[in-house]
């Protein structure tokens, strides 16, 4: 493929919690890749007037007005946004858009890809969410999660990655979501190069594309968040701490969802701290007034400790399994689309 290559700048503010007081300020590079047809020629100032055209209402703007109320502000949905809507304004121009690439520092880059690319990922999603239903079923191979600060009942359960791609490639941090009937366990792990305590606040659970907010406080005997200790929480003693240590949403009111545990190894952090949690799908349920057997997806995402998604799974052979159909479906529909234009 063949594409002219266009760079652009946008100023702007967004804040990951979805608090405007805490806005920030960043200077959004970003890169659209434009499809080359053979013969064809797109005047490079045609491309140039309408995106600056597009970006200068956005400008000094605070992005997350511009999101969906549910979406937070995170770098991969400003990239999102600003590809769905450049390429429908694109599309009346017939000019073709077939990527995006974005970039918050010079050190990361995020991109945004056509919808044929997209396809095969989809298909790779649809493997995975095949793999959450198949794990669920195999109640027999299913091990209960125990929220004490012991990791092992994590070891069978597949994990995946939370980051930010750092320059050396090695700060990726594992995690992990599982359901067990009305209950939601989360697991996270902190690579070693990381050097500093793990924030446990602003974490999102994301039920049938509903954001909850939630984060680590320590609990009163009446499951109310325990101010006087909540320093606690951004310096956490060496060691295992769960007496006490509850979950709890960001909005009014405040429940606690869960409890957790939170493992200190050293005072430098030079063995990754760990973290694991239990939401009450009950409780889940009272917050966001969807009914548990309505509740189909589940995922987690914690932008204070990396990018990435990560999907509920299960602890049987399902997820594999799930994920080798993802593959031979995707591997399929290449062969497919390759054939069907070998024969056009």
């Amino acid at each position: 493929m063949r594409y002219y290559k266009y760079k652009f700048y946008l100023y702007a503010s967004h804040s990951v919690d979805g608090v405007k007081e805490n806005a920030h300020y960043h200077t959004f590079s970003f890169v659209l890749y434009i499809n080359h047809e053979e013969e064809q020629f797109i005047a490079y100032k045609k491309v140039e007037t309408l995106v600056n055209k597009f970006l200068e209402p956005l400008q000094k703007q605070y992005l997350n007005e511009r999101l969906s109320e549910h979406t937070p502000a995170t770098v991969e949905a400003i990239a999102a946004y600003l590809y769905t809507e450049l390429s429908q304004l694109f599309t009346k121009e017939e000019i073709d858009l077939v990527r995006l690439d974005m970039n918050e520092t010079p050190l990361r880059a995020y991109s945004v890809f056509k919808n044929r690319a997209m396809t095969y990922l989809l298909v790779f999603l649809m493997g995975i969410m095949l793999s959450s239903f198949l794990g669920l079923q195999s109640s027999q191979a299913a091990s209960t999660i125990q929220i004490d600060g012991h990791y092992q009942d994590w070891s069978n359960i597949p994990h995946g990655i939370l980051t930010y791609h750092s320059w050396n490639g090695e700060a990726n941090h594992k995690a992990a979501l599982f359901r067990e009937g009305d209950h939601l366990y989360g697991h996270i792990k902190m690579h070693d190069i990381y050097g500093a305590q793990m924030q446990m606040n602003s974490m999102n659970i994301i039920v049938n594309g509903m954001t909850i907010q939630f984060g680590a406080h320590f609990a009163t005997s009446d499951k109310q968040v325990d101010w006087s200790k909540d320093s606690i929480i951004y310096n956490m003693p060496v060691g295992i701490t769960k007496d006490h240590l509850g979950i709890f949403n960001s909005g009014w009111p405040v429940y606690q969802m869960g409890t957790a545990a939170f493992t200190v190894t050293n005072n430098n952090h030079s063995t990754g701290d760990e973290y694991e949690f239990m939401i009450d799908l009950k409780v889940l349920e009272k917050i966001t007034g969807i009914p548990i057997d309505a509740m189909s997806k589940f995922s987690l995402t914690a932008p204070n400790i990396g990018g990435g998604e990560i999907i509920v799974t299960g602890t049987s052979s399902g997820p594999y399994i799930g994920i080798t159909i993802a593959m031979i479906a995707s591997a399929g529909l290449v062969i497919w689309k390759r054939r069907k234009r070998s024969l056009a």
